[in-house]
């Protein structure tokens, strides 16, 4: 079936230089050049070379013999050369493609020829001395509606839009930063946090409950698998608590409670914040600047995100302390206190841990 609204433009174009009566032209030579064909024949002629065939067979791939064609036959002139010989010859050129696309499979009613006469020389300036010819022009055979659509622009967020995940942006970096493991892999810009109703899975929550443990194991360290204090390092820390064989692992744990959590739109990459992660939760939640790793979270500035406070889903926070994934030794992993900020280490068995999870994009 022919295409529709399918364009493909051959120019096939050429110079005709003037010595003693004869038609002259550079070195014959065929090239493809963004889907298209520049072609320059040699003396006058209007034979086609086998590059030229080579070229335009080319082409044709990309356009497809079904395809509707304008051939364009160009020849340059000078003073001296009659207009009527250009232009023979520029017709002799478009009628040379038409009748070597014909032969490949393209419908004559799908090609329409024209000619183009080109001002490009000048008079020479005595018998054997040949002015310089222009550039040949660039020449294309493209198919119209065929050039790739340009991608769409990537979106960006500011701290507290909607982020991909249903959460709210609580951090955006100053440039790309890596969470090993999560979608974004090395390419990540932002952090969003669980919205207010995360423990019900839509149902309204009024605050994060503090009843979570880190790990019921209190006496093995996770080693340095779980030790990543860093913006990028809380996904893989929540890995290795939820890896463990001996506590880490259990559904009422802080590490799997984060790691369970799907969102509204289904995500699978929610996490536990690490160290320095949880600072910039903690400074999100109380109404503070984020995006500068060495400002910490205090009390006495901004208003905090409760859900009275914050409204909706926005909120629900608590001045609780919250779990990071960061393990301070075999016994203790890092907390925060969201009421004044202060960062601290806590046995990992206590059940009183708030828990928000987080994700990378």
């Amino acid at each position: 079936m022919r295409r529709i609204s399918t364009l493909a433009t051959i120019l096939i174009t050429s110079f005709v230089l003037a010595l003693a009566g004869l038609v002259a032209s550079p070195i014959a030579s065929a090239s493809q050049n963004e889907g298209g064909i520049s072609a320059t024949f040699a003396f006058g002629s209007s034979v086609l070379s086998d590059d030229q065939k080579a070229a335009i067979k080319k082409a044709l791939a990309s356009s497809g013999s079904d395809a509707s064609f304008i051939v364009t036959g160009t020849a340059g002139k000078l003073p001296g050369v009659s207009d009527s010989k250009v232009e023979r010859l520029a017709k002799a050129r478009a009628k040379a493609i038409k009748a070597y696309l014909v032969s490949l499979g393209v419908s004559k009613t799908s090609i329409t020829t024209q000619v183009k006469i080109a001002e490009i020389g000048e008079t020479p300036r005595s018998v054997g001395s040949y002015p310089t010819p222009a550039p040949t022009p660039t020449v294309t055979a493209v198919a119209a509606g065929s050039a790739p659509a340009a991608p769409a622009p990537t979106p960006t967020y500011a701290v507290g839009d909607r982020g991909p995940g249903g959460g709210i942006v609580f951090y955006v970096s100053a440039a790309n930063f890596t969470s090993t493991g999560s979608t974004c892999g090395t390419a990540c810009k932002y952090l969003e946090v669980a919205p207010a109703t995360w423990q019900s899975a839509g149902a309204s929550v009024a605050d994060d409950a503090p009843s979570f443990a880190w790990s019921g194991n209190t006496s093995a360290s996770i080693g340095a698998t779980a030790q990543g204090i860093a913006i990028g390092t809380g996904y893989a820390n929540t890995l290795a608590i939820v890896g463990q064989t001996s506590g880490g692992n259990a559904a009422s744990k802080a590490g799997t409670i984060a790691r369970a959590y799907r969102g509204p739109n289904s995500l699978t990459d929610w996490f536990l914040p690490s160290k320095e992660e949880l600072n910039e939760l903690c400074k999100y939640a109380r109404g503070q600047t984020t995006g500068v790793l060495t400002v910490a979270c205090v009390r006495g500035s901004g208003i905090f995100k409760s859900t009275v406070n914050a409204g909706s889903d926005l909120g629900g926070f608590t001045y609780d302390d919250y779990w990071s994934s960061s393990e301070a030794d075999a016994t203790q992993a890092f907390a925060q206190s969201f009421d004044d900020g202060t960062k601290f280490p806590a046995d990992k068995f206590y059940s009183y841990g708030s828990v928000r999870p987080i994700r990378a994009f």
